[in-house]
C-alpha cells in the first residue's frame, strides 16, 4: 500500500502549479527518518525558556498548603496546650492559697483556745487539736499541735507555740506556726496589801 503525502521533490518548483506527490513505503519498526523528510515545526513564544519548576506545578501547590495547613495546626495546638497547662498552674496556685489562709484561720483559733484553757487552767501544757472536715469550709479535716511554756523572762506569763496543717495530709498541707505570750490569770489578781 502506498500513502501519498504533500512532500515535494528535489527539482520541482514551488512556483508549478499541479505538483506530483511521492509514494512513501511503510518503514519498518526499527528505521529511521531522514531528516530531511521531517517538517519544521512552528515556533513558540517562550520555547527558549526552561520548563516550569516541579515545585510550582498545580499538584504541588496543593500539597504545599496541606503541609501550610498542618503547621498552622501544630501552632494552634501549641498554644492551646499552653493555656490549658496555665490555667491548670493557675488552679493550683488558688488551692495552695486557699489551704495556706485556712491554716492561718486554724494557727489564730489555736491560740485563742490555748489562751481560753490557760484562763480555766494555769496548769495546762498543750494538746494536739484535730479539726474535723465538717467544722471547716473545705472538705478535708486539719489538724493543730499546740505547746504551752513558762516565760523565762516573766513567771507570771506562759509561751504558746501553735502549728497548724491543713489539710491533714503530709504531701499536700499547708503548714503555719505562730507564737504568742499569754499572761496568766493569777497575774491579773492584786495581791493582798497591795492596790488594786
Amino acid at each position: 500500500m502506498k500513502i501519498a503525502l504533500g512532500l515535494r521533490r528535489e527539482g520541482d518548483s514551488p512556483i508549478s502549479g499541479a505538483q506530483k506527490l511521492a509514494p512513501i513505503e511503510p518503514l519498518a519498526a526499527n528505521a529511521r527518518v531522514p531528516a530531511a523528510a521531517c517538517l519544521p515545526l512552528p515556533e513558540v513564544a517562550g520555547a527558549d525558556k526552561p520548563p516550569l519548576a516541579p515545585s510550582a506545578a498545580p499538584g504541588n501547590r496543593r500539597g504545599l498548603v496541606v503541609v501550610i495547613v498542618l503547621v498552622a495546626l501544630a501552632v494552634v495546638a501549641a498554644l492551646f496546650a499552653s493555656m490549658l497547662r496555665m490555667a491548670g498552674a493557675g488552679r493550683h496556685e488558688i488551692e495552695a492559697e486557699l489551704r495556706r489562709a485556712q491554716a492561718e484561720c486554724l494557727a489564730q483559733s489555736a491560740l485563742e483556745r490555748a489562751a481560753a484553757r490557760l484562763f480555766q487552767e494555769e496548769s495546762y501544757r498543750g494538746e494536739t487539736w484535730t479539726v474535723p472536715a465538717a467544722e471547716l469550709p473545705g472538705d478535708e479535716p486539719g489538724a493543730v499541735s499546740i505547746a504551752v511554756e513558762p516565760d523565762p523572762a516573766d513567771a507570771r506569763r506562759r509561751l504558746v507555740t501553735v502549728r497548724a496543717d491543713y489539710p491533714d495530709d503530709p504531701l499536700r498541707r499547708c503548714r503555719v506556726t505562730r507564737q504568742a505570750a499569754v499572761l496568766l490569770p493569777s497575774a491579773n489578781t492584786p495581791e493582798p496589801g497591795g492596790e488594786p
